[in-house]
């Protein structure tokens, strides 16, 4: 994802046939972490929200973006040709206020196009920016926000609808010419920092104990975990942990077995 809303847990669908006729789905085509259901970012099933998706053309997969900063979210789309839309909605919103991040492009740069929003209240122009100078180079390969309201079109490959508050968001991409369509839809709520991840920084072995500091991009509980060889399950250090946005110490209290340990912090 975008600097700052980058996460884990993407919800992926199934492959979605290039027909080049339109294509239509939802829910039922999502396959993973949880087939036929959406999760969070920290993998929390999302019970009653609802996925709907029209697309103009169809589906295609292109080059897999895994060395630039993209990674696989910028390798496959639902796609429409000139003045046919695609849109995603997304119902049952569990955010009072919320903003989507919509990542967008094709398999050709520079094709000039508009995301739209009813209930984000907006329409943006840009210019596709999806592809690197080279497959799997990080050469040119950038977040680009559009902002733009009127006919500039600019280079530009996602659009962020801030402040929503609609428990169901719609979004829509037109071309002008050429095929353009929507790599992924991110609905980030919960206030500011709401999408970043937990990290641990300032990692130090002090005598027999491991401490570091943790910070928390928002309020909530989270888990301090340890696993020996991250391949065994991670195991909670301490009670949980409720905090507010900000930077706190954990300590884990035990000599480590083997004398190393994998560490992490989650949110519940």
């Amino acid at each position: 994802g975008a600097p700052g809303v980058e996460q884990r847990n993407w919800n992926r669908t199934n492959d979605i046939a290039n027909t080049g006729a339109g294509t239509t789905g939802g829910l039922l085509d999502i396959q993973g972490p949880q087939a036929a259901s959406l999760v969070d970012s920290v993998g929390d099933l999302l019970t009653g929200v609802t996925f709907d998706f029209v697309s103009g053309g169809g589906a295609y997969a292109g080059r897999s973006e895994t060395g630039t900063p993209f990674g696989l979210l910028f390798n496959s789309w639902i796609y429409s040709g000139a003045n046919v839309g695609t849109t995603v909605t997304i119902g049952n919103i569990p955010y009072s206020e919320y903003d989507v991040y919509v990542y967008f492009g094709a398999d050709t740069n520079n094709r000039q196009a508009k995301v739209s929003s009813t209930a984000g209240g907006a329409t943006y122009s840009f210019a596709t920016d999806s592809n690197a100078t080279a497959a799997n180079s990080l050469a040119g390969a950038t977040y680009v926000e559009t902002t733009d309201t009127g006919e500039g079109y600019p280079r530009a490959n996602y659009a962020v609808f801030r402040g929503v508050t609609s428990s169901t968001f719609d979004v829509t991409t037109t071309s002008v010419a050429g095929n353009v369509g929507i790599y992924g839809v991110q609905v980030v709520g919960g206030g500011p920092g709401a999408g970043a991840a937990p990290t641990l920084i300032n990692g130090v072995l002090r005598g027999n104990r491991f401490t570091a500091d943790f910070t928390a991009p928002r309020s909530g509980t989270y888990v301090f975990e340890r696993s020996l060889n991250l391949q065994d399950l991670w195991v909670p250090v301490g009670a949980p942990l409720t905090v507010s946005a900000g930077v706190f110490e954990v300590v884990d209290p035990a000599v480590p077995p083997g004398g190393k340990a994998f560490y992490r912090v989650r949110r519940e």
